[in-house]
């Protein structure tokens, strides 16, 4: 296995940097000055070897070591250990990725280090790789460390990690160290790490956490003697200087306990920007917030320079500042050296995986989850060999972090064994190997689609169902020939072609094709493919035309052959099978990298639109992914195919249904480690994130709390003084023990947007609270980290109050009264929402499932669909608040919490400075980007979940075309709340209307009454809507208790406006008076009192819903709208049955009145006039009716 593949399996990315880059890492070799042979000295050994380079003293014999003679092995199975490490390095690293199976790859695949550390024995017990170890059975585990002490390298434990906070939670340190000792000893293990980041005790700056820690280290080496077992500790860089605090923090435990360390693994990375990231603040100066913190300045505080390891993280995915390349690395690692940190000294490298992103403070990290997906990003080698290109759409915040991948990569099946590609002509593969294409540039204007342009049918005797390719022998061409030889051709031979034409020397075989039995191919390396082509150009190259053209015509021809063929009907020609779709797809994205490199010519600087030859803004695009244009085999039915896996896999139905088709087949490749059970979601809406308030519990962290933390609580009355005044309360947690509550208008504040439901305060994500104002202090400790991560990201401009280093937070949790005593405030808190939002200087969104996404490692489609998806994207209440929110700035102060940090929305749609804009404003190479990269109709999908503010206010309904109930009604479908009444309070909040009638008024009747009245001014068409579930009690037995339901969009588009008050619906409106007793039947034809005119038959609309029987005790009418009246459906009904109320008996028909009738509606049927030529039906019920004038006043109750 080679060790990029190691790295995938094992580590996950966050090691891919340093295992595809371990040749040039430090080797432990070079630090032998003292031995001739470059091999290890032979008088040392490494903690957990079986034998020593000496082979006299191997297996139980005794050891030479530097400083303490001879150790003799206890004969326990562990080997010899030397008690003190001389001129030994260690090369130190960490793993947490479960992978199952022997925990760890063969020990001759980590050659290079000689520690291995596995991730995490926590209080409560193992978990990740050390929960993986202690799995395997006792045989394994002897057969692995034989294996690695075999090879000179140590397997230890870490203990605690972010997860653990051991003083906090009052563990006592001597029990906590005989248990892991114990651990340790029972599961075969070389010794323990100590990753203790109990940041609040150490924090606390009251000797607490330092005599813990004295502690435990003392207990633990009562178990694990040295000499026999490792014990070393992993301290962030700060608390290792002298001016961290009073109490010493770890100089204290080094003086105290530091003879029974063996060495510190200290973190220096994660403590800001432009701290340790060069070798004189690594090594020299710190400076910055953490003086005093550097390898040297540590030494000079009294710690031996033979204990230093320096601890950076591999893969600068992986952390959030101080990362250094392993070339740098080197370098200081080599001044190091030259200034006393020598061999006899000991010379360290360790390397850490903790993608944390937490600065000024000593990181309040959280490891990688073990079920955390992530793909693989281009070999970081290539940026140092190739020039840069123009920046896209994949550029990163920082230059240190690795390019965004373009595409989710995917597996294919290799079909190309009987035409492998032989590497010649391209243009003349087909017909070395008996093909015949049937496609060519026929007067083909620039800017023609391929498929519209190049058509060329086969000629009539051609054999086989296809016109685009043909046998030269005559033999038919099948599904599976066709995938085979286009696999060839126009995936191998596109990269050898295209490599060739930009002069890019690449091994194909070793970069694309699987080592495992070589069957199938990974599209992996097509991420940052058209980088290294443009890099590899001389500049002469770079948006030359003809060079251009040459390159785009193998991206047109691409594009051309693997667009779907149907036949005249419009049927597939050929039926594919998943696999062979997936090949199909794999070329696709080739084309689509092609692309991408095009366009880096056209952005290139000082690139023109030469308009005569052809090159203007829509070339590249209309070759590679015009409209309409369908890849083969993704057509409606491969559709529906991917739609049932995705339901399979535990999509939710309704989710399935949002996804864009193209983005379908993708979507099947993410991992969901955190999805809730959808196996009772509808169509309509997601029915998962519901809560109950009986059953409601605020959970506690999983990463930072055991559960016993105690809950914090706000103080309710400084809620209520603020909220009384007509202002909107934040808070600040200086210290996670209490909670102070300010006036937000004092300071800049971040508005948490996350699963919530305001009028009981209880959400889905275990954030809430029905009963308190008050969270626990776990969760109150990751808020806090969370929101000082988005106050360093956001750029803070003119933002009120004098408090600009403190920045406060709002959450509804915390700021909206709970208090049943405080209902009125509440009230209030709610009326203030639209201020809250608008206010605040960014806002951040938490669902669970984004928090365990890396932003910066993952496709720009991956984020749009686990963005759409996400449950945070299904609630009501965060429509409002992200509506609200970009009311005042759009989405640029929206941001998503990741696993890596704060996530800017607008990113997903970034507008770049581009002269040329096309007709909508947008920057041209903005648009080819998204379609180059899948994005185009998931950009569509996403804008729905932030809709413009300004759109739906200001949006009329007399202008006939789309209302403010349709973009109300577009943005909440799909969408759900826990409680139905939410419904019309969360509308009326974004049409900005009142809500204090509202949530005054009781119940979901209640309420949606109350909305009516607010809104005043309804689209006629809810008159019309026949079946929807409506209103109980009048006046509003007309009006929709759902916007939402699927029948009621039609009635809100197209239709003027009517006015809704406390009387009912006021309509103008032609009609009929009917005259006769007896029973209503559903189907009559209507004529004059004399019957010397028939007016009409009035007959059932549908043949589901027809008009109400009723007893003619009461007086009826009919009121009936002109046919052809645009806005409704076919089969919606054009006459409304209704029962006048006695008041309005007294309308005299056929005369022009002001006088208005007062109705209710009894049923609808379709009335058609006479002259449409109904023919009457046998036996056809006769009812008699009187005209009433067009302009007539109907007061619908």
């Amino acid at each position: 296995m080679s060790p990029l593949l190691l790295s995938v399996s094992y580590f996950g990315l966050g090691l891919l940097g340093l295992l595809s880059t371990v040749s040039s890492a430090p080797s432990p070799k070079k630090w032998s000055d003292n031995s001739s042979t470059g091999t290890w000295p032979t008088n040392t050994t490494f903690p957990g070897w079986g034998t020593s380079s000496d082979p006299s003293t191997s297996g139980s014999g005794n050891t030479t070591t530097p400083s303490s003679g001879n150790s003799t092995s206890s004969g326990d199975g562990l080997g010899t250990h030397p008690s003190e490490y001389g001129s030994t390095p260690a090369f130190v690293v960490y793993t947490d990725k479960n992978t199952g199976g022997d925990v760890l790859p063969p020990a001759s695949q980590m050659e290079g280090y000689s520690v291995v550390v596995l991730s995490f024995l926590l209080i409560s017990g193992p978990a990740d790789q050390a929960e993986a170890w202690a799995a395997l059975g006792d045989s394994q585990k002897a057969a692995i460390k034989n294996d690695y002490n075999g090879a000179n390298i140590s397997i230890v434990v870490s203990a605690f990690g972010s997860t653990d906070a051991p003083t906090t939670t009052g563990a006592d340190p001597v029990d906590t160290a005989n248990t892991m000792a114990q651990w340790v000893l029972d599961n075969q293990l070389d010794g323990i790490d100590v990753d203790y980041e109990d940041l609040s005790a150490m924090n606390a700056r009251d000797g607490s956490a330092e005599q813990w820690l004295v502690t435990f280290t003392q207990t633990l080496r009562e178990k694990l003697p040295k000499g026999r077992y490792l014990l070393t500790h992993a301290p962030v860089a700060p608390w290792l200087s002298p001016v961290f605090n009073t109490t010493g923090a770890y100089l204290t435990v080094d003086q105290k306990a530091g003879d029974l360390i063996d060495w510190y693994n200290v973190q220096f990375y994660n403590q800001g920007a432009n701290i340790y990231t060069t070798c004189d603040s690594l090594l020299n100066t710190s400076g910055g917030d953490w003086p005093g913190s550097s390898l040297n300045e540590i030494a000079n505080a009294g710690v031996p320079l033979n204990k230093l390891v320096i601890g950076k993280y591999a893969a600068s995915a992986d952390g959030a500042t101080g990362f250094m390349d392993s070339q740098d690395l080197s370098q200081c690692i080599a001044q190091a050296k030259n200034q006393g940190w020598t061999p006899e000294e000991t010379a360290r490298a360790q390397i850490h995986r903790h993608p944390e992103s937490q600065a000024h403070t000593p990181p309040a990290s959280r490891e990688p989850e073990n079920t955390r997906r992530m793909h693989t990003s281009p070999d970081a080698s290539f940026a140092n060999q190739l020039r840069s290109p123009p920046v896209l759409t994949i550029p990163q915040s920082t230059p240190t972090l690795p390019p965004r991948p373009e595409f989710i990569p995917f597996t294919v099946p290799l079909l190309r064994a009987s035409e492998p590609y032989d590497r010649k002509d391209f243009w003349t593969f087909p017909n070395r190997h008996g093909w015949l294409v049937h496609l060519g540039e026929e007067q083909c204007e620039p800017l023609c689609p391929p498929s519209r342009s190049t058509y060329r049918r086969a000629p009539l005797n051609a054999k086989g169902p296809t016109s685009k390719l043909s046998r030269a022998d005559g033999s038919p061409v099948t599904s599976t020939s066709k995938a085979a030889f286009l696999q060839n051709w126009l995936f191998f031979g596109v990269l050898h072609e295209v490599s060739r034409m930009c002069r890019l020397s690449i091994d194909v075989e070793a970069e694309f094709i699987n080592d495992f039995g070589r069957t199938s191919l990974s599209t992996a390396a097509l991420n940052g493919l058209a980088s290294r082509w443009f890099r590899s150009l001389d500049n002469k190259e770079v948006g030359e035309t003809v060079f251009m053209a040459e390159i785009l015509s193998v991206g047109r021809l691409t594009a051309s052959l693997i667009s779907e063929e149907v036949t005249q009907s419009g049927e597939p020609v050929f039926e594919y099978t998943p696999d062979e779709v997936r090949v199909f797809l794999s070329i696709d994205v080739l084309a689509r990298t092609i692309g991408l490199h095009l366009l880096m010519h056209v952005y290139s600087p000082g690139f023109s639109f030469p308009e005569h030859e052809g090159w203007d803004r829509r070339r590249i695009s209309e070759s590679i992914d015009w409209f309409d244009r369908c890849v083969e085999g993704m057509n409606a039915k491969f559709a529906d195919h991917l739609r049932d896996e995705l339901i399979r896999q535990g999509w939710c139905i309704n989710e399935v249904s949002l996804i864009p088709r193209d983005c379908l087949f993708f979507t099947t490749l993410l991992d969901r480690p955190r999805a809730k059970d959808h196996s009772g979601c509808g169509m309509v809406a997601c029915g998962a994130y519901q809560t109950d308030e009986a059953t409601y519990k605020t959970v506690h962290t999983h990463d930072l709390c055991d559960g016993s933390c105690e809950f914090v609580r706000v103080p309710t009355a400084d809620l209520v003084g603020l909220l009384s005044q007509g202002k909107v309360p934040a808070v600040i947690i200086a210290d996670v023990g209490s909670i102070q509550v300010v006036d937000s208008s004092d300071y800049p504040y971040i508005a948490l947007s996350h699963v919530c439901e305001y009028i009981s305060i209880h959400r889905a994500d275990g954030l809430g609270n029905p009963n308190d104002n008050a969270l626990p202090s776990c969760q109150l400790r990751r808020l806090r980290g969370y929101t000082k991560q988005l106050s360093e990201a956001h750029p803070w401009q003119d933002m009120p109050g004098g408090h600009k280093s403190v920045v406060a937070f709002w959450m509804d949790t915390l700021c909206i009264p709970v208090d049943p005593r405080m209902k009125q405030y509440r009230t209030k808190a709610i009326q203030l929402l639209e201020k809250t939002f608008h206010d605040a200087a960014a806002v951040l969104v938490l669902d669970r499932e984004l928090e365990i996404v890396n932003s910066t490692t993952t496709p720009f489609l991956e984020l749009g669909i686990r963005i759409l998806c996400s449950g945070w994207a299904k609630r009501l209440w965060t429509l409002q608040e992200s509506t609200l929110a970009g009311g005042a700035q759009s989405e640029d102060k929206i941001y998503f919490q990741m696993y890596d940090g704060p996530f800017l929305h607008q990113k997903l749609n970034q507008n770049r400075r581009r002269a040329v804009l096309d007709e909508f404003g947008r920057p041209e190479h903005l648009l080819e980007e998204h379609a180059m990269l899948f994005q185009s109709n998931l950009i569509w999908s996403l804008g729905g979940l932030i809709p413009s503010l300004h759109e739906i206010r200001s949006l009329g309904n007399l202008d006939g075309t789309r209302s403010r109930f349709v973009a109300i009604y577009d943005a909440i479908e799909g969408r759900t709340t826990s409680k139905a009444e939410d419904v019309p309070l969360c509308m009326a909040s974004i049409l900005g209307r009142d809500v204090a009638p509202i949530l005054s008024a009781r119940g979901i009747q209640g309420r949606f009454s109350a909305f009516y009245l607010v809104m005043r001014d309804i689209p006629e068409g809810v008159l019309w809507l026949e079946g929807a579930e409506k209103l109980a009690h009048a006046p509003f037995r007309w009006a929709p208790i759902s916007l939402a339901d699927p029948f009621s969009r039609a009635a809100y588009s197209g239709w003027p406006d009517t006015i809704c008050d406390e009387h009912g619906l006021h309509v103008q409106h032609s009609g009929f008076l009917l005259e006769d007793a007896g029973t209503l039947p559903n189907h009559f034809r209507l004529v004059s009192p004399d019957a010397s005119v028939v007016y009409g038959v009035l007959q059932p609309s549908s043949e589901a819903l027809c008009v109400v029987t009723l007893e003619l005790g009461t007086q009826l009418a009919i009121i009936t709208r002109p046919l052809g009246r645009s806005g409704l459906p076919d089969g919606f009904p054009n006459a409304a049955v209704v029962s006048i109320t006695p008041e309005s008996r007294s309308v005299k028909p056929g005369v022009s009145t002001d006088t208005e009738i007062r109705c209710t509606v009894v049923g609808y049927g379709h009335f058609s006039p006479v002259d449409l030529d109904i023919r009457p039906m046998a036996q056809e019920v006769i009812i008699h009716g009187t005209p009433i004038v067009e302009s007539q006043k109907w007061c619908i109750t």
